[in-house]
């Protein structure tokens, strides 16, 4: 039996209305059905997803569905287990593909099939970078998608490495389980960030519910700092991701203060910080919030006029 050339494996918990326009999203794209597979793995703790599934999507041939009882985000490792095709693509449930998107990443898959190099699909978010761009190096990989590396929606990987990385029973993240998959593959010949803009985001009504600060500066800048200790990377691309890390934290901090949609908590976060990152990293936060915070607070008063 063949498989397909790449599986669009989705996490999810709780979010059928979001995840029913997704789906949709990609089985209403003209491209055939041997080419891609759909796995999504539910660890929520009612039926509403599996009766979606059921009610709705049963008719497709290649969608593989499964309850999984994982917490959190460890269902990422369980919707890249599902997947039987040649590039597993990791994928969120509030992503939706656009027009003729899907087919353009099944071309990539393709392209790549023989070499096999990491390819991060970074969707439009790195502002710098040409649509694709190839690396010889995981150093200069990792200095150009920075702390975006943790983004579970841009991470893919081949189904020979993962299996590789899943038979040498390697140690996963919690929070990070897919940034601990891309970080293993660190002596490759080739690394590709795919800028090209597949998806448009859902908006959801709440997101959090974890310690945004003990996730980033501490657990992810850990992960960092150890790759750099056993001389993947660079000293001065784990900088980058430092300071990298410390904006988009504060930012972060700033919009929770002002959005009650997020709900991120801060608890200890200088102290964290300060551990991490020494007592600059902590006077680099508050520089930072305060010049985010003045600036959301000057457009919400011009909105308000």
């Amino acid at each position: 039996m063949s498989h397909p050339i790449l599986s669009i494996c989705i996490p999810t918990n709780n979010r059928v209305d979001i995840l029913r326009k997704t789906l949709n999203s990609i089985f209403e794209q003209n491209l055939s059905t041997d080419l891609f597979e759909v796995c999504v793995s539910d660890n929520s703790r009612t039926d509403e997803t599996k009766e979606l599934i059921q009610n709705e999507f049963s008719h497709i041939p290649n969608l593989i569905y499964n309850q999984s009882s994982c917490e959190g985000f460890l269902n990422s490792i369980e919707a890249l287990r599902l997947g039987q095709g040649t590039l597993l693509k990791l994928h969120n449930d509030y992503s939706m593909f656009n027009e003729n998107s899907l087919e353009k990443m099944v071309d990539i898959a393709s392209t790549y099939a023989d070499e096999k190099p990491s390819i991060f699909f970074s969707m439009g978010t790195l502002k710098k970078i040409d649509k694709l761009q190839e690396y010889n190096s995981f150093n200069a990989f990792l200095y150009s998608i920075s702390y975006w590396s943790t983004w579970s929606s841009a991470f893919s990987v081949w189904k020979t490495d993962f299996d590789e990385f899943e038979l040498n029973h390697i140690p996963v993240d919690h929070m990070f389980p897919h940034t601990s998959v891309l970080f293993y593959f660190t002596r490759k010949n080739k690394y590709v960030v795919d800028n090209f803009s597949y998806v448009t985001n859902l908006e959801l009504k709440k997101k959090g519910g974890y310690n945004l600060i003990n996730n980033f500066d501490n657990l992810y800048l850990t992960m960092v700092e150890r790759l750099f200790k056993e001389g993947c990377i660079k000293k001065t691309t784990y900088k980058k991701i430092e300071s990298a890390v410390i904006k988009f934290s504060a930012s972060w901090y700033s919009i929770v203060k002002i959005d009650s949609r997020y709900t991120f908590s801060f608890e200890n976060k200088s102290e964290i910080i300060k551990k991490q990152c020494g007592s600059i990293g902590v006077v680099k936060f508050y520089m930072y919030f305060t010049l985010y915070h003045l600036y959301r607070k000057i457009k919400q008063l011009i909105r308000k006029e």
